[in-house]
């Protein structure tokens, strides 16, 4: 039950960034495909990516990836239903997976090496670990099985930060000061060097 399903979140409209963030290109790759390359060179046993708009785009950045996409109808309900559509994937399979571990498009400084921190500390006996940042913390953010359920239930406008936030004294922080930086805006696009 030490193996890890990572589940990327990349279902998202981008209201605030106006076009698919899933899409954007930085170094010639898309965000959703970094993310996802970063998650397969990882520890994790499988790569989930639960997609949504633009679903059929983002579908064609990952071509030639061992992963599994599942779709979220209601991706525009919010980050919630995208954290349900993964873990109704992981069903079937569900004995399979100690945790799961979620992850975003938009942290470019997420690193290979960042994942297999977090799964080591899962490894060592943590059930909930979670990045820290801005005083904070939060994803990439990792949930053993026995938070599968509440996961599983969260209402569609909540992320998984309610349940860190609520077992707060339960989560291991995981160093990661860059993951304050985020993509919400084409500002925050053009700081990684971009202009298209």
């Amino acid at each position: 039950m030490n193996k890890v399903a990572a589940i990327i979140l990349a279902a998202g409209g981008s209201s605030r960034m106006g076009r698919p963030k899933q899409l954007l290109k930085t170094d010639g790759v898309s965000f959703v495909r970094r993310t996802a390359e970063t998650a397969l060179a990882s520890q994790c046993y499988r790569v989930f990516v639960v997609v949504g708009a633009q679903s059929d785009a983002v579908r064609e950045e990952l071509e030639g990836l061992d992963l599994t996409i599942v779709t979220n109808t209601l991706w525009h309900s919010g980050m919630g239903s995208s954290i349900r559509t993964g873990m109704q994937a992981l069903k079937s399979d569900r004995h399979t997976y100690g945790a799961a571990l979620f992850l975003l498009i938009d942290q470019p400084a997420v690193t290979t090496a960042l994942i297999n921190t977090i799964m080591g500390a899962f490894r060592k006996g943590s059930d909930l670990v979670a990045s820290e940042y801005a005083n904070s913390f939060g994803v990439p953010a990792l949930f053993a099985a026995a938070y599968f359920e509440a996961l599983g239930n969260l209402p569609s406008d909540s992320g998984a930060k309610v349940l860190l936030k609520r077992h707060g004294a339960d989560v291991t922080r995981i160093l990661f000061p860059e993951g304050a930086f985020d993509i919400d805006t084409q500002v925050d696009f053009e700081r990684l060097g971009n202009t298209s």
